[in-house]
């Protein structure tokens, strides 16, 4: 909202509430082939060559965009931004040469990265992933926890609704993501299932 106020007919601080967190996933920074395989390599790429290297993120705002701009920021650094509508697009430079990384929620890349058609330097969490054992996480490659910007999906209602209405709701989403159907697409996803109050 303070980067898109105009896109809102309602205040998100007064005008929703929450009913449950549904999911949390990680997050990894990823490279196109042409580029080196660490995240130090990277950083030195990066101090060598201002204003080169080019990372996509899925508009302004977005977590690609935000992880982006703290680092650059805080290490003096210059790349170039391009907003994408979405993850096809962000690919497609890749892919071309258009541009070189993206920090994005794991569950938006997770067949390219399962197929190796981009590098990943390093994935969030507080161990190394099982399906990317070699992938070292963000403490491995120096980055402190606070670059830790994950993605999560939430539920949320209008202000106002009833206790009891927003407690059935609750527990129907909380029932419906334990189901072991659900539990097995969301470990294909990537992403870890949430149901709190």
């Amino acid at each position: 909202p303070a980067l898109h106020a105009r896109k809102y007919g309602f205040d998100v601080k007064t005008g929703i509430q929450p009913v449950t967190q549904l999911s949390d996933g990680p997050s990894a920074l990823i490279a196109s082939r042409a580029v080196p395989a660490s995240f130090r390599e990277s950083l030195e790429l990066w101090k060598a060559n201002p204003g080169k290297y080019v990372y996509f993120g899925a508009g302004i705002g977005s977590i690609g965009h935000i992880w982006f701009v703290k680092l650059l920021q805080q290490r003096g650094l210059n790349l170039l931004f391009v907003p994408v509508r979405g993850g096809t697009e962000g690919l497609q430079l890749l892919f071309d040469g258009s541009a070189h990384y993206a920090y994005v929620p794991i569950v938006s890349m997770i067949g390219q990265m399962r197929e190796g058609k981009v590098r990943t330097l390093f994935v969030t969490g507080p161990t190394r992933s099982a399906e990317f054992p070699d992938v070292p996480t963000h403490r491995e490659v120096g980055l402190t926890d606070d670059y830790e910007i994950n993605a999560w999906v939430g539920l949320f209602a209008p202000p106002g609704m009833r206790a009891d209405l927003l407690k059935r709701i609750h527990l129907t989403f909380t029932n419906a993501v334990q189901r072991p159907e659900m539990e097995a697409r969301y470990k294909n996803l990537f992403m870890l299932q949430l149901t709190s109050a």
